[in-house]
């Protein structure tokens, strides 16, 4: 584990805000809770607005969360012209990143699909093994299937033996004067088929299902890894989205790979081993197929690329074979821009109303000689002061930046 990530959550039970996030992001282990619960406000309502409208356009003089463009205005087809072409982006990791932590998602879902496919495999034919008392155990509604191994352990221990030997985790056959083998101990993994992601076989040993998950632990970790070592070159939103997605699966992941590292002991030992690995294997399904329901439609390239970027690199490659994109990407960056000035300019009058109030209120304070609340409104006047000065700044690159559009259709 990572320990500049790795930070734990010591809110237990789970405070509002924690079942909030959990809600909105799909993700539940402690480590992405305990990164989310160290975010601003404003980042995680940036993250939150991500992943709750999916793809935004947006311009770099904008929140994404103020935006009120959607992904309609970036098709699909930038997403490959951006992959093509990222080390034209100024900006050329965050780019760089988008297409690692999509590609490794893909892969780790596409795994899963043929670990576990669907409709599962037939392997109960008449439903004949439905009265084994393991069967019954694996299949039964409780969440936590070690614990209910605790209640029956001495009923599974008492099992015999299938007298004909079994490779693996496969199952005899059964015929019509073989009844008596449904009432046999069988591994658990017996009754939860998980096929190799590579070969599509089934998986016949514990440790054969370890070494088929050995590329999505390690891809996780190595990508992990690499967004940790550049989370200052790339924007705040795609680390946080990337990060807590990673550490969610990193997690599952890791819980698979320390069980049975030793090998099993006895029976009793391999039945709870074996009911480990299983809960484990469905909380991998259940966590992948909620950051694919939830983050992954979220990690598109108009997320994280501002539309004045996408300008700058359709010129840069080719400004007469994309002049139709160039054409409609001035268009709509010159309204985007004039509605931000506009928006810029409320606040600054919003700002000065308030500076004036507390000019009143420093005079006041003045004759009262309260120092206290002197010196604090100064604070305040002070901060509102810089954000005036930076808003005064942004209006005017917009402005030198809008002349040169213009100056670009004409």
């Amino acid at each position: 584990m990572i320990d500049s990530v790795s930070v734990p959550c010591f809110y237990n039970p789970c405070s509002l805000i924690e079942l909030s996030m959990k809600s909105i992001f799909g993700v539940d282990c402690e480590q992405s809770i305990g990164h989310l619960m160290q975010l601003s406000c404003a980042d995680v309502l940036e993250a939150a607005t991500i992943v709750k409208r999916k793809s935004i356009s947006f311009s770099k003089y904008e929140r994404i969360s103020e935006s009120s463009s959607g992904g309609d205005i970036f098709p699909s087809e930038w997403n490959d012209f951006c992959s093509m072409h990222f080390n034209l982006f100024v900006n050329s990791e965050e780019i760089a990143m988008v297409s690692s932590v999509t590609y490794l998602m893909e892969a780790i879902f596409l795994d899963l699909k043929f670990m576990f496919p669907s409709p599962p495999e037939i392997l109960f034919t008449d439903d004949v093994w439905k009265s084994n008392p393991v069967y019954q155990l694996v299949n039964s509604k409780s969440k936590d299937g070690a614990g209910i191994c605790y209640e029956k352990i001495d009923d599974l221990l008492l099992l015999s033996d299938p007298d004909d030997h079994i490779d693996g985790f496969a199952l005899p056959i059964i015929g019509s004067s073989g009844e008596e083998k449904l009432f046999y101990y069988y591994d658990p993994l017996c009754f939860f088929p998980v096929h190799n992601p590579r070969s599509g076989s089934r998986c016949i040993s514990g440790r054969e299902i370890r070494e088929s998950m050995s590329f999505m632990i390690s891809s996780s970790r190595k990508i992990m890894s690499n967004l940790v070592e550049l989370r200052y070159c790339i924007g705040k939103n795609l680390y946080n989205l990337s990060i807590i997605a990673l550490l969610q699966m990193e997690k599952t992941f890791s819980e698979v790979d320390s069980i049975g590292q030793e090998g099993f002991i006895g029976r009793k030992q391999s039945i709870i081993e074996s009911l480990k690995l299983i809960t484990c294997l469905r909380n991998i399904k259940n966590d992948v197929r909620k950051i694919e329901d939830v983050i992954f439609p979220a990690m598109q390239y108009c997320n994280f690329v501002p539309l004045e970027d996408m300008l700058r690199l359709f010129e840069l490659v080719d400004s007469d074979l994309y002049k139709n994109e160039i054409v409609m990407l001035v268009s709509i960056i010159k309204i985007k821009c004039q509605d931000i000035i506009e928006t810029k300019k409320s606040k600054i009058e919003l700002f000065l109303r308030k500076i004036e109030q507390n000019e009143e209120s420093n005079n006041l304070n003045e004759e009262r000689n309260n120092l206290y609340e002197l010196s604090f409104t100064q604070v305040y006047v002070g901060n509102v002061g810089r954000s005036l000065e930076k808003l005064s700044e942004e209006i005017e690159e917009m402005e030198v930046f809008l002349r040169y559009l213009s100056i670009k259709c004409e």
